[in-house]
Order: C-alpha cells, then structure tokens, then sequence
C-alpha cells in the first residue's frame, strides 16, 4: 500500500509541474463548430482545383432555338463546373515491341520501309495499308517508288509463310496503292487460293474486293471460285463491306440471281436504314444498274426510299446529302417512272438545316470562347 502510495503521489506532482495548453483551454470542439454553406463551397472548389482528380470544364446552357425573333450569332451562357478524372493506371509494359506505323506520317513510315525485310508479317501489312491511307498517297505512282518496290520484292519471298490474315492484309495494301506487278499478283493468287477457307468475313472481302478490282491480275476460274464463297459471308460482313462487294459485283457483272435475290435483296428490305448515308448512293446506283426498276415500286417506296426518313436526321455532312440526291437522280434518269421528290424534298430540308442552324451553333460556341469574360471558380 505504501508503494502504491507514493506511485501516486509522484503522478500527482508531476502533473502540476507540466505546462498547461492555454489553446485546449479556449478551443472549440469540432462537433459544435458550424459552417456556412458559402464557407463549405469555397473550401470544395479550391479543393478540387489543386487536385490533378477532378478537370476544369465550360458546359453551354441549354438554348431555345425555336424562338422566331434570334439573330445569329448568338452569346449562349456558360456553366463552369469539375469533372472527375479516375486516376490513370500505368500502361503495362507490351509483350512485343511491334512497330506503330499509325502514329506515323507518310515520310516516315517510307523511311522505316529500308528494314522492310525485318518485319513480322503484320507489320508489312500494317505499313503499306497506313501508306496507301495518308493525304496525297493516290497521287503517287507506287510502281516506281525505290522503296516501295523493294518492299515488293521482298513479299515475292515471304508470302508463302504468311497466314490468311495476313495475305488479306496484303491484298488490301497492293490494291489500296494501286500495285501493278503481274509476279506478286500471281503469288498472292496462289496464297489466297490456299487460305479461303479459314478466312473470316472481313478477310474474304479483302480479298473479293482486292482482285475484282484487278480483274487483269486474276483468272476466270479464281473468280467463279470467288463469288460462290461469297454467299457463305456476306451475312456476317460490315455495311461498308456488304455495299463494296455488291457495287463491284454489279460493275463486273458476277451478281447471280440467287445471291441478290437471296443475300442482297433480303438485307436491302430488312435493314436497309441500317447501311447509312455514306453507303446509299452505292446502293441506290448498284440497283439501278443491275435493273431493279419501277416494276419493284413496292421495295423502292417502302424499303429503299422510307430508309432515308430514318437516318435524314442523323445526316450532319452536306456531302452526303449531295451524294444520295445525286444517285436519286441517277435513278430517275435511268426510270423515269420512279417518284423520289418527297425524299428529295426531305434531304434538301436537312441541307438547310445544316447551312443554317448547325452552322449558326458552331459559330455560336466560337463566339463563346473568344468572347465570354465572365469570372469563372478559378478567379474567386
């Protein structure tokens, strides 16, 4: 007891021997302490203006456009606010080093062509597809080009160890740069006879298109060969893809019966707003050159023409407007008969549409960001 005694004797004093805290003394605690609403604002904006998770961003405020007194170009109000940025994961170091040729401009994907014979066989693909793909490639004879034509030569060697994906990938690029050697032409002739039957869709209509394109590059045989595997894909092929292979069968006159009566036709009555504006002038003219007339009005009016009041609002380029008023008079001239003025009159609606208040809103939020000065959270 007398142990414990002094034990709390010399606690004692010790305590009155410290310092007291004279700020515990006046300090609130935090559960009274209250806050305005304008304090907590401020606080939540300059947070998230230091921090690298939330982005800074300008929102227009809705407009009504119906109102019949606006004069253009209009000043549209801003809304500042912050969006939240995840936090970025580091990119995960690439198994393979394969060579980004899609980053790259025309001058250097030519000068990385010297170490062509280096390559793994998607990346000869991959450079001479994004060649043939860059501003001003079809105004350049490839044929003559040094390093193209080394590149060339060296495919004359390789293709025999290329996949069917990859001699897909090679009829693409020799078509798209518009290649016009007789000797690689045959090998890969050779190689796609070999590979169609583990070809996917999308590959078989490399190939479809690549040599009827160049019907001086391929035979007869191999083209009978071609359109009897068509019907087995087409089904599975993209809009872009099914609307090329039927224009070039229509050119060439491979188009049998069976397979527009049983393929084309059928996708044409079932999805024909599927396709979109890019790809109905190609189906229009495709079916008016293969004869499908005025004695179908049925499929034209209810199928062909109705498709275009489905996607004319979607349309946000006169060009494509321009292109499907074109072909509608293609067909007209072609069938007389054909009644295609509501539609006209429809597309050359949204022509206006486009030429006015499209282009007024763009104007209208450059206006806005070169001459709205109102504050903005950063300046408070």
């Amino acid at each position: 007891v007398r142990c414990v005694q002094e034990t709390d004797k010399g606690l004692f004093k010790n305590s009155l021997l410290n310092p007291i805290n004279q700020k515990s003394l006046h300090e609130v605690p935090k559960f009274f302490k209250t806050k305005s609403k304008a304090q907590t604002k401020r606080q939540l904006i300059e947070y998230r203006t230091n921090s690298p998770r939330f982005k800074f961003v300008s929102r227009m405020k809705k407009v009504d456009f119906s109102k019949p007194d606006m004069v253009f170009p209009i000043k549209v109000p801003l809304r500042y606010g912050f969006n939240y940025v995840p936090k970025r994961k580091r990119a995960p170091i690439p198994l393979t080093d394969i060579i980004n040729f899609q980053a790259m401009t025309g001058n250097e994907i030519l000068v990385n062509l010297e170490n062509f014979s280096q390559f793994r066989p998607s990346e000869c693909v991959a450079s001479l597809y994004e060649l043939s793909k860059r501003e001003g490639a079809e105004k350049v004879n490839w044929n003559e080009h040094e390093f193209v034509q080394e590149a060339v030569k060296n495919l004359k060697r390789r293709l025999g160890q290329f996949s069917a994906t990859h001699v897909a990938g090679i009829c693409l690029a020799l078509s798209s740069l518009k290649i016009k050697d007789p000797e690689v032409w045959q090998i890969l002739l050779r190689e796609s006879d070999k590979c169609l039957y583990a070809c996917i869709p999308r590959e078989f209509g490399y190939i479809y298109l690549a040599f009827m394109e160049n019907l001086d590059m391929t035979t007869a045989a191999f083209r009978e060969r071609l359109a009897e595997q068509l019907p087995r894909h087409v089904k599975l092929m993209s809009q872009r893809m099914i609307t090329d292979t039927f224009a070039i069968s229509v050119k060439n006159k491979t188009l049998t019966e069976y397979l527009f009566d049983t393929h084309y036709h059928y996708l044409f009555w079932r999805r024909s707003h599927w396709f979109g504006a890019k790809n109905y002038p190609k189906i229009i003219r495709g079916l008016v050159d293969y004869g499908y007339g005025p004695e179908d009005s049925d499929f034209w009016e209810a199928n062909v023409l109705a498709g275009i009041a489905k996607f004319v609002d979607k349309i946000e380029v006169e060009q494509e407007i321009i292109e499907i008023i074109d072909a509608l008079n293609y067909a007209q001239e072609k069938f007389p008969e054909m009644k295609i003025e509501e539609s006209i009159e429809l597309l050359r609606q949204r022509q206006v549409l486009i030429n006015t208040v499209l282009k007024n809103i763009e104007n209208g939020k450059l206006w806005n960001c070169l001459l709205y000065t109102s504050p903005s959270p950063r300046d408070s």
